[in-house]
């Protein structure tokens, strides 16, 4: 395969329909919807039990109690409709982040000619950062319009909240980074720099 394009999503957050979410201790037991193995591995540690599914399927799992809330960026607020049938939304903690990516087959790449191989990279290039860019808008204002929605409660973790859930998180990132090994540090710590 021939990579394209490559941008991730924001940093996920928390919706959740019957109980705020402030500590670890208020994820205790609750059913999360995970998008991935990793976030799994980060809500287990908070206390709760990770639930894979489709994203699909958040909207009615989460209406009717399948699950207790939901690990997804902002831009489900809308996108997914989540701000129809989440009460809370809390943001602050570290979180994951999840890859989109355009990839190409290797034989039909190499079929091209050099110039018009450079023009797909190159339009690849400008993909990976304007969906960044869209992505995190778009978060954000999912995010904001949460929090205006009436009877909806927007929880902001101050620095202090947060680092409870970070350094239950820390171990993880740990051990997802020697598992993966290779390079698997130094992306951590460029993603970090940002």
């Amino acid at each position: 395969m021939q990579l394209i394009s490559l941008w991730s999503n924001a940093r996920n957050v928390l919706y959740t329909r019957d109980r705020p979410v402030r500590t670890p201790a208020d994820v205790a037991g609750m059913k999360i919807r995970v998008p991935s193995r990793n976030a799994g591995l980060v809500v287990e540690a908070w206390g709760g039990s990770p639930v894979s599914m489709p994203v699909s399927e958040i909207y009615n799992a989460l209406q009717t109690g399948v699950i207790d809330g939901a690990l997804i960026d902002g831009t489900a607020t809308h996108a997914f409709r989540l701000g129809e049938v989440a009460n809370f939304l809390t943001v602050g903690m570290d979180t994951t982040l999840s890859p989109f990516f355009i990839i190409m087959s290797r034989d039909a790449f190499d079929s091209l000619a050099p110039d018009h191989q450079a023009a797909l990279l190159e339009v690849g290039r400008e993909t990976s950062f304007l969906g960044n860019q869209v992505q995190l808008a778009e978060a954000a204002r999912g995010i904001e319009a949460f929090g205006a929605m009436p009877g909806k409660e927007l929880i902001r973790l101050t620095p202090e909240e947060a680092a409870a859930f970070n350094a239950l998180s820390a171990p993880v990132v740990e051990r997802v980074v020697a598992e993966t090994g290779g390079d698997a540090q130094a992306v951590i710590d460029a993603l970090r720099a940002r």
